[in-house]
């Protein structure tokens, strides 16, 4: 199936990966060898050159537009993108700087093209799922394809410390929940606008 999009098994670990962590090549080859060697030791980054083959796959990636090395311009416009945006989309977490890897627009395309005759429209579904946090508010604003997957984040919000909630403070509580409810358009990232879905809402205050 990777043959057939002209890609490979390394090109196609640094490509899913993307999604859940950016950070400049030398440190996201070793974070992507990491992942797809659980069993086995664990570099660090002074292990760089025991990883020539992420090495050369993330070349290649690079040079084919579906991996790309932001620039401080492309971090400006994006927050440019966000602060005029209207249309409800899932926020990026943590920082950005300029010279780490990020997805193209056809990089994003083709991963998500991958994924979805691997695993199936229902996992890229649930991939699209996910919150924003707003301290000002003092709100989670969670957005899912369908009800029972927004659902599945509130509990995955509520659960506190874990894989996938790792927003968790000791210093807040949940205080106030709202069921979904159904929305027009919205963007689980930037790259792609979705019809319709359901948003969510859980309100926080500090702990006693």
């Amino acid at each position: 199936m990777l043959a057939a999009h002209g890609t490979d098994s390394h090109e196609f670990a640094l490509l899913y990966y993307t999604w859940m962590e950016q950070a400049p090549p030398d440190e996201f080859v070793i974070y992507v060898r990491n992942l797809d060697n659980l069993d086995y030791e664990q570099f660090t980054v002074a292990d760089h050159a025991k990883v020539p083959e992420y090495v050369a796959a993330l070349n290649r990636l690079i040079a084919r537009g579906w991996i790309v090395i932001l620039g401080e311009a492309d971090i400006e416009n994006e927050r440019a993108r966000v602060a005029r945006a209207e249309m409800p989309e899932l926020r990026r977490r943590g920082r950005v700087d300029p010279g780490w890897v990020d997805y193209s627009p056809l990089g994003y395309a083709m991963k998500r093209q991958i994924v979805a005759e691997i695993h199936g429209d229902e996992f890229l579904a649930r991939q699209d799922s996910g919150w924003n946090v707003d301290d000002e508010h003092m709100r989670f604003d969670i957005y899912a394809s369908s009800v029972e997957q927004c659902r599945e984040r509130m509990e995955k919000v509520e659960s506190g410390p874990g894989l996938y909630a790792t927003w968790a403070r000791s210093d807040v509580k949940i205080v106030e929940k709202r069921e979904p409810l159904a929305i027009g358009p919205w963007k689980p990232n930037r790259f792609l606008v979705l019809p319709s879905g359901f948003r969510a809402v859980l309100r926080y205050a500090p702990s006693p």
